[in-house]
């Protein structure tokens, strides 16, 4: 397991400072991504442990990875440059690139209308992450999310 601090101090924090102006920075941001992450992989598997799909610490699957690149950036030019920038080795980005894996993330979040909740309101994070980030149809739940919360945010 990947400390949690430095995980927000090094990889989450950085990467949403850098697609400042396109997407603003926030606490609440960075908290959601926190509490992503420490669901979806436990900050530790950055392959989905069952053989599926899913990469990084986000869990993001290759569909939804490539909907962000062919849906959304392609209408928003100077974000696609951003995340460009990131990217780097394509093939390789949802395992190996940790601010890209953070971009993405952020960047499924920002594509919904619905705002964001307080830095410290966890429940509506939770509901968030499930209407947006795992949908409707994913088979985790709020409570799982609110479990696998980090301490301290």
């Amino acid at each position: 397991m990947i400390d949690q601090e430095q995980f927000r101090l090094y990889a989450v924090r950085p990467a949403l400072e850098f697609l400042e102006p396109e997407i603003p920075y926030s606490l609440a941001a960075e908290n959601l991504l926190m509490g992503t992450a420490a669901h979806e992989s436990k900050l530790t598997y950055l392959h989905q442990n069952n053989g599926g799909p899913a990469r990084g610490f986000f869990q993001m699957e290759p569909a939804t990875e490539q909907s962000i690149w062919t849906d959304y950036l392609q209408f928003h030019a100077g974000l696609r440059r951003k995340i460009e920038q990131l990217a780097g080795v394509r093939g390789l980005d949802m395992q190996a690139n940790i601010p890209y894996q953070v971009a993405m993330a952020r960047i499924k979040y920002w594509w919904s209308p619905l705002p964001l909740p307080d830095a410290g309101d966890i429940i509506g994070q939770a509901k968030l992450w499930k209407t947006v980030y795992n949908t409707p149809e994913g088979r985790g739940t709020e409570v799982q999310f609110i479990k696998n919360y980090p301490e301290g945010i």
